[in-house]
């Protein structure tokens, strides 16, 4: 079992996490901002280029992540729970963190999203309906589920530790 970070610490900072977020932060906003200054440009628009991010980012975490975390809220992780980082879900790539353990699949945004109310979530293995895999599926190494009616791709490592559960044979593709 490939581990990243134990499962007590899943929902919190890691050093590369903040230390990646104190260098945007701190380097990118006043450099920015500094060198658009000095070309010429005003404040106004200086400041809406680097406002322009949260602008974007906040209505994606609404309309793509927000209706998981609503309707399943976070669970706790299982002491044998597999964590895994820097995974895609949900349209946000390599910004996801994610677990599996006996109840289910678990999510969380690494921190600058979680900031803006990307809260985690837990899926159950009863919610996930797995679907044949495609083509794309096995080049991306993933594999596609219907969860709540809703399409959801998810790792293939996730896949095989579903197959793990005692239920796997109720709702296999």
């Amino acid at each position: 079992m490939k581990q990243d970070r134990h499962p007590i610490d899943f929902d919190t900072a890691g050093s590369a996490e903040m230390g990646v977020l104190a260098l945007v932060l701190g380097l990118h906003g006043p450099l920015v901002g500094f060198l658009m200054l000095k070309s010429g440009a005003t404040l106004v628009t200086t400041m809406a280029a680097l406002l322009l991010p949260v602008a974007v980012i906040y209505p994606l975490l609404w309309l793509l992540w927000r209706p998981w975390s609503s309707r399943w809220p976070f669970e706790p992780l299982q002491e044998d729970a597999e964590v895994r980082t820097l995974q895609s879900l949900a349209g946000f790539n390599n910004c996801v963190r994610l677990a599996t353990d006996r109840y289910g699949v678990h999510a969380t945004l690494t921190r600058p999203f979680r900031w803006m109310s990307g809260e985690p979530f837990s899926i159950p293995w009863s919610e996930i309906e797995w679907q044949p895999q495609g083509s794309f599926g096995r080049i991306t190494r993933s594999h596609k589920a219907i969860v709540g009616g809703r399409s959801l791709m998810l790792p293939g490592w996730v896949h095989e530790a579903a197959q793990q559960q005692p239920s796997w044979g109720s709702r296999s593709a």
